[in-house]
């Protein structure tokens, strides 16, 4: 038999030992689906209530920029953000927008951009959801 066939069992021992907690098992999980079998195309979307606010902002701003600079960059990688815990979802997302993952991009100023990632046959669809301050963001997420 193989040393490297002999070794395996342990190495997989170690890395189930490693990766106890579930929630950074489940992040990994999402980073090598996206960089290892992404498709070819990424898409960014807003939902009613972010276009509404998105256009409402000046666009010499320094808030309208951060956010499109973050637009940007969740083109070229779709799992940049924080995930958020499932067990912190806000209900109406589950129910509104039937998210399966959950993500957070800290702006400045205490400001928040929230947006779920989905899959459709070729593409990586990234869905903002809301730009939310800190006060609206603690009162969203029940803090």
């Amino acid at each position: 038999m193989c040393k490297s066939l002999r070794r395996r069992p342990i190495a997989l021992k170690n890395f189930y030992r490693f990766f106890n907690d579930l929630e950074l098992l489940d992040i990994l999980i999402t980073y090598f689906f996206v960089f290892f079998y992404m498709p070819k195309k990424i898409t960014v979307e807003g939902s009613p209530i972010f276009m509404k606010f998105f256009q409402g902002l000046d666009k010499k701003t320094k808030q309208y920029k951060e956010i499109d600079y973050n637009l940007d960059l969740l083109k070229l990688d779709p799992a940049r953000g924080d995930k958020i815990s499932n067990d912190l979802w806000p209900k109406v997302y589950v129910k509104k927008y039937g998210i399966h993952v959950l993500f957070r991009i800290e702006l400045n100023d205490g400001w928040r951009l929230i947006y779920t990632i989905s899959g459709k046959g070729n593409w990586i669809i990234c869905t903002v959801l809301e730009v939310l301050n800190h006060k609206e963001y603690e009162k969203r997420f029940n803090y």
